[in-house]
């Protein structure tokens, strides 16, 4: 039987993807950076008229994912192995917005991803990004180490964005994060 503590999360999934098709504007290229099994990037896709492409190091799980949502999302989604810390691929100023959900606290230089990430984005590009944060149910499931929302903010900005806002999707977390590349 599934922890009803993380089934906390899986009930969340929808409300956080409909937060993040609302800041999608329709006829956007989308770089949905640490995208796991390719999820949010079909879901995305069938949403709304945009371009989604998802980059994750590991690929196992993609296969399956895009099989299973076949033709709702022909010719708008693709998946990709690759390290977001070196986004070699993507030239510069290729798309208008960027997504990572729940992977900052999974890079081993958030840093460095978060640069590739504004290198990716296009002038005024919007970086959504979404992960758990200290003092949350996450924190007491997983045992890992999150940023904080400043240290969030603060990296962003050091990257090169621009903060628009930032707040705790629930009272158990996640929070989100969204800025703009200047």
């Amino acid at each position: 039987m599934e922890n009803a503590d993380e089934n906390f999360y899986d009930k969340l999934k929808e409300q956080l993807f409909q937060m993040i098709l609302e800041k999608i504007k329709n006829g956007e290229k989308v770089l949905d950076v640490g995208c796991g099994n390719c999820e949010l990037v079909v879901r995305l896709a069938k949403g709304k008229n945009v371009k989604v492409i998802g980059v994750d190091i590991q690929d196992s799980e993609f296969k399956k994912t895009l099989e299973k949502a076949r033709g709702k999302i022909k010719g708008k989604v693709k998946c990709i192995k690759g390290n977001a810390e070196n986004l070699k691929d993507f030239e510069d100023a290729s798309f208008s917005s960027v997504i990572s959900r729940y992977s900052l606290h999974e890079f081993p230089n958030p840093s460095r991803v978060l640069k590739e990430c504004v290198r990716v984005l296009k002038r005024q590009g919007q970086m959504i990004l979404v992960d758990f944060i200290p003092d949350t149910l996450a924190e007491k499931l997983w045992g890992e180490r999150y940023f904080t929302m400043e240290e969030i903010r603060k990296t962003m900005e050091k990257a090169g964005f621009q903060i628009l806002e930032q707040k705790k999707i629930s009272i158990e977390g996640p929070a989100i994060t969204v800025g703009i590349k200047g």
